[in-house]
């Protein structure tokens, strides 16, 4: 091509410019517009100067530049662009843009990458001769003369001799490097290196055995007798950005398919790492080298054994330390442990696994990683695999030579193990037998775990660490308490052994006297086998009677008090005795207040001992011992039972959990407690609390507008005339008011006094306290709970929401309790005693009237909707189970319902019936027949016939009831249809929001087996139809029903105006005015409403709040 001095259009190469832009985006998005306009391009002018200019730019003297204009020469040698010049024109074009006498380091790069360009453009590759080739050769040899350039310029050779045939290599390249590689093997740098076993690769016949044997001494360069050369070559740096060189993945790699890697890492780079410890840049090397490694075993997992070195080994736990402190460590140790979590796991036997558990002498060394890989290996192991590998860690815990940190890990593990692996949780001997591993270390005086001996200057150093091992590990849940008793009962009896003979010389901390005492009382209990009538109560009692003796080595103090007291009542519970005292408590009671007062000393094991024997227990609780559950929960009592005074008791707070942290351990989180942890560490949010007291003020001066408003149909438009208001009600009213803003008043006040640390630090105790009391509530629920009980629970927990909302840890827990209640639908007959219809209905009734009473909290009325479904499910079972048919529950809500379509200010809301046609009870047919029957006369208000529309759709969704009660159904069905059909032709004309409704109604019906009212219910809609003028989303609904049942569909302007009522452009409300009547229009009752809160708003003045009203 004859290139000539460009005339161009110089808008064709705008994006020049963006070439050398700093962001690399703006680079790209040059590149890739100038090379669509040279696609497009018709003259070689213009294409002669883009390829000038590109070439030129690559050898710019800013590495942006540099990029751009190679990403773009790069592009363009590979796009479809006529007439671009072939490889000789382009070394035509750089010889005379880089001339030779100023070719300076710029040029020098620029040679380089067009040199790149060629070898990365697939055409121009393909399409060079064997001359343009050696051209390429010659060019970029040239430029590794430069250090600074040798990296990209054996860069693009290696690249080469990958792309081209081996006769190329041979012929082309080959003749034009080999001077520049005839180096001695102690004496050639990394480049060469690549580039040699690059080609000893790929075209291995290139190089001639003279050169090896000159060069390497060998017949190959990668082989066992050159790999010190390697490791001197890659691990002998003094630049760390070497690291990530290609060679260094081609060498592991090549290393791996010659079968070389167990001959080079343990014997070359084990001895390496002996002889530089604590260089940085070498250990970097080698864990970048271990997970090239690891890549590249995917297939190969047992190979991971040849890496597990102990110089490596060490070093990798010397590391460990530093992970936390250094990013670049931790982010490289990542993705080491991720990668050797997969090949241990990809072992194929228990041998394998076994072998490489025993590689690792620091246990400890996956404490600081985020995949505990070792505890991983361990519990993917079969049973006789595991027992060894338990065996082997114990002997790490009593290693002494060992220091603390890594025996107290390794006792961690076996501690994890315990708790967590399925295989172990079914068998009590080996449980057994850690436990008293465990109670060996941390109590008697053993050194190994198993022997215990009478030395009198005994000492261990990681007892105290141990026996907060222990008590974690009696955390354990098992299937049955009997399973639980038997697994204590190993534990107490290898203990009294030693009690027996004498605690004073085989115990590290002798018990005193009185604790002896209590300790062989409790031991004579538990030892006596129980009758079978009375074994399931006793061996609850048993295992408690073990928990507190084992605590005596714990807290001493607690334990012997609660020895005592479960001794004191045992036989009166099992015998059933009577009191001798009328004021004497129940056992039950008694029990009850052991267990809150062993709640009360924070401890995580006494909680988790009590979690799990109280299930056991629920079927002997009553309403008294329940009583004093509850009386812990009454956060209306600003006095703290838990009486914490003293910063000693404060510090005791959350013990266990802090010594669990410290120590890695994974809390086992059970079903009762899996929301615990965000339970315990909430603190109350002055936000949330500020929100909540807003709300409440403001539904409260709602409702007092509310309760002294208007008589209309929208209770939400209610409207105060303050010149209609007698003096009387104009005083009632003040009075509301003020009191309403007191509470704001009083919580801003309590707000401003802050408390102090200590009382901060007891209220987060009795905060945390409640949260175990609420634990067994929950419990309760679960475990076949009492009526009489029940109904306890929920009027106390209903009188306390109204407080507990403004504290969003408690509310959460209390919410949960309603759920939990309004779920239970099957109860014994042993569970209903004492309970009767009537009961269920007076307790409907009251919480019903302290829920209309405290209108102040709106978030109420959807704790008494689960108030409803449980009663109602309680009197269905009731019923059920006493064969009675009068439901007073049934009556009082069909009551209600009466109530609610017949008067304007209802007690039960909408909300309220929805949830309870929701649920399967068979009351509800009793129910939507009469919501049908009263609900839709032409004498009802179109809002109450609206709501009842609502109630009827919600109870024809009910389709499980329908389900279980056939007959019943088909029965009701008629009688609702019936009712349905007198609706539609009673009713004359709707305003528009009913009309809504039945269009909504209708679709919700199209499925419903014999619905008989359907043609008459189509009938009404369009003779409703021809007296409204839709709006838009009235219409759009009603021509999706025309269009789904296949009636006609009638537009807007096919409506006679004068067919049209007038009251349905404006709605009114009819007021009492005197002794006749006047119609409000909307705008009249919105100039009220603004008149009110301006009244309001200078009522307000003063109280120094952002509250609005509106």
């Amino acid at each position: 091509m004859k290139l000539e001095k460009p005339k161009i259009n110089t808008s064709v190469f705008e994006n020049f410019s963006k070439l050398t832009n700093e962001d690399e985006n703006v680079r790209i998005s040059g590149a890739h517009s100038l090379i669509q306009q040279m696609e497009k391009l018709t003259t070689e002018k213009e294409l002669s100067y883009a390829v000038k200019r590109l070439i030129r730019g690559t050898g710019s003297s800013t590495s942006n530049s540099r990029i751009g204009f190679y990403t773009a020469f790069c592009g363009l040698l590979s796009a479809n662009v006529e007439n671009v010049p072939k490889v000789s024109e382009i070394f035509e074009i750089m010889a005379k843009e880089f001339k030779e006498d100023r070719k300076g380091l710029d040029s020098i790069i620029g040679e380089a990458l067009i040199c790149g360009a060629i070898i990365r453009s697939e055409k121009m590759l393909g399409s060079s001769s064997e001359e343009e080739i050696q051209e390429i050769v010659k060019h970029l040899t040239s430029c590794s003369t430069k250090p600074s350039v040798a990296p990209l310029a054996y860069n693009f050779l290696a690249e080469l001799v990958t792309k081209v045939s081996s006769d190329t290599v041979k012929s082309s390249v080959w003749p034009n490097i080999s001077s520049h590689l005839n180096v001695p093997k102690d004496k050639i740098t990394i480049n060469p290196t690549y580039l040699l076993l690059l080609i000893e690769d790929h075209h291995p016949a290139t190089i001639d055995k003279i050169f090896y044997k000159r060069n390497w001494q060998s017949d190959k360069i990668l082989c066992s007798q050159n790999l010190d050369i390697f490791v001197n070559l890659l691990w002998k740096m003094d630049k760390i950005s070497l690291v990530n060189h290609p060679i260094y993945v081609y060498f592991i790699k090549r290393l791996i398919d010659l079968k070389l890697l167990k001959a080079f890492w343990p014997n070359h780079v084990e001895t390496l790492l002996v002889k530089s410890k604590n260089s940085k840049l070498v250990d970097m090397i080698t864990i970048n080298c271990a997970i090239f490694i690891l890549k590249s075993l995917d297939e190969k997992p047992k190979e991971v054994l040849n890496l597990l070195t102990p110089n490596f080994l060490d070093m990798l736990f010397i590391q460990s330390s530093k992970v936390a402190k250094d990013e670049d460590i931790q982010e490289i140790h990542k993705e080491f442990y991720d990668l050797l979590d997969q090949r241990l796991s990809n072992l194929k036997n228990d041998s394998q696994k076994l072998q490489a558990l025993k590689l690792f002498k620091h246990l400890s060394v996956e404490k600081n990683s985020i995949k505990k890989f070792i505890t991983n290996l361990v519990n993917s192991l079969e049973l006789d695999g595991l027992t060894e590998a338990v065996s082997y860690i114990k002997a790490a815990v009593t290693n002494l030579e060992s220091d603390d940190k890594e025996r107290q890990y390794a006792a961690t593990i076996v501690q994890k193990i315990l708790m967590t692996n399925k295989l172990v949780s079914n068998n009590p001997e080996w449980r057994i037998e850690q436990l008293n591993f465990f109670a060996n270390i941390a109590f008697l005086k053993s050194k190994d775990g198993t022997e215990v001996t009478n030395e009198d200057n005994y000492t261990n150093s990681i007892a105290a660490n141990v026996k907060n091992l222990f008590y974690h590990s009696l955390e354990h849940k098992y299937p049955k308490i009997e399973d639980e008793k038997k697994v204590l009962m190993g534990v107490i009896n290898h203990i009294n052994e030693y009690v027996v003979k004498d605690s004073g010389k085989y115990f590290q901390k002798p018990l005193e006297s009185n604790c002896s005492d209590i300790w062989t009382k409790m031991f004579e209990e538990v030892s006596t086998k129980p009758d079978k009538k009375d074994k399931k109560l006793k061996n609850v009692f048993h295992v408690l009677l073990m928990h507190m003796g084992l605590q005596l080595f714990n807290n001493s103090e607690v334990a012997e008090n609660a020895i005592s007291e479960l001794l004191a009542v045992l036989d009166r519970a099992v015998m059933k005795k009577k009191k001798s005292d009328e004021n004497e408590p129940e056992w039950i009671e008694v029990v009850v207040d052991l267990f809150l007062t062993l709640l009360s000393q924070e401890s995580y094991v006494l909680r988790k001992v009590i979690q799990h024997v109280f299930p056991s227990l629920c079927s002997a609780i009553n309403v008294s011992a329940f009583h004093q559950i509850l009386s812990m929960l009454d956060i209306r009592n600003k006095e703290n039972p838990l009486q914490i005074n003293d910063d000693e008791s404060v510090e005791e707070i959350d013990d266990d959990e802090e010594e669990l942290d410290e120590n890695g351990i994974d809390e086992e989180i059970d079903e009762e407690t899996e929301s615990e942890a965000s339970d315990v560490d909430m603190i109350s949010d002055e936000e949330n609390d500020e929100n909540a007291i807003q709300d409440t003020v403001r539904l409260a001066v709602q409702n007092v507008l509310m309760e002294n408003g208007d008589d209309n149909d929208n209770e939400e438009d209610s409207d105060i005339d303050v010149d209609k208001i007698s003096p009387e009600e104009g005083k009632r009213l003040n009075e509301a008011l003020g009191n309403a803003f007191k509470m704001l008043i009083e919580h801003r006040n309590l707000k401003k006094k802050k408390k102090t640390k200590s009382v901060l630090m007891a209220d987060k105790a009795l905060l945390h306290f409640r949260m175990r009391i609420l634990d067994l509530v929950e419990i309760y629920l679960k475990n076949s709970p009492q009526i009489e009980i029940c109904l306890e629970i929920l009027l106390f927990f209903f009188d306390l929401m109204p407080i507990a909302i403004a504290q969003p840890e408690i509310k959460a827990r209390f919410e949960k309790i309603f759920v939990q209640l309004s779920q239970l639908k099957t109860f014994s007959l042993e569970t209903v005693q004492n309970v009767t219809q009537k009961n269920l209905a007076e307790t409907f009734t009251n919480v019903l009237e302290k829920t209309s009473r405290e209108k102040t909290n709106i978030q109420q009325q959807n704790y008494f909707k689960h108030t409803c479904v449980f009663i109602i499910y309680s009197s269905h079972i009731l019923q059920k189970l006493s064969n009675d048919e009068d439901d007073e529950v049934l009556k009082t809500i069909i009551e209600h319902m009466t109530q609610f379509i017949s008067h304007r200010n209802p007690i039960l809301q909408l909300t309220t019936f929805m949830k309870i046609l929701s649920i399967q009870w068979p009351g509800n047919f009793k129910l939507a027949r009469m919501i049908s029957d009263d609900g839709l006369k032409p004498a009802i208000r179109s809002l109450r016939r609206i709501q009842s529309l609502q109630m009827l759709r919600e109870f024809f969704k009910n389709h499980f009831l329908f389900q279980q009660n056939q007959k019943r159904a088909t029965k009701y069905f008629t009688r609702i249809f019936d009712h349905l059909k007198s609706y539609a032709a009673d009713v004359n004309d709707v305003p528009q929001p009913e009309f809504f409704e039945l269009v909504h109604f209708m679709k919700a019906m199209k499925n419903v087996k014999d619905f008989t009212a359907k043609d008459e219910l189509i009938v009404a809609i369009q003779k409703f139809r021809k007296h409204l003028i839709l709006k838009q989303n009235i219409l759009n609904a009603y021509r999706d029903l025309c269009n789904s049942m296949k009636f006609e569909f009638i537009p807007n302007d096919k409506i006679d105006p004068s067919a049209v009522k007038q009251s349905n452009d404006q709605e009114t409300t009819v007021v009492k005015n005197g002794d006749g009547k006047r119609k409000q229009s909307k705008s009249n009752k919105k100039e009220k409403k603004l008149k009110k809160i301006q009244e309001l708003e200078e009522a307000s003045k003063g109280l120094d709040t952002s509250f609005s009203f509106a």
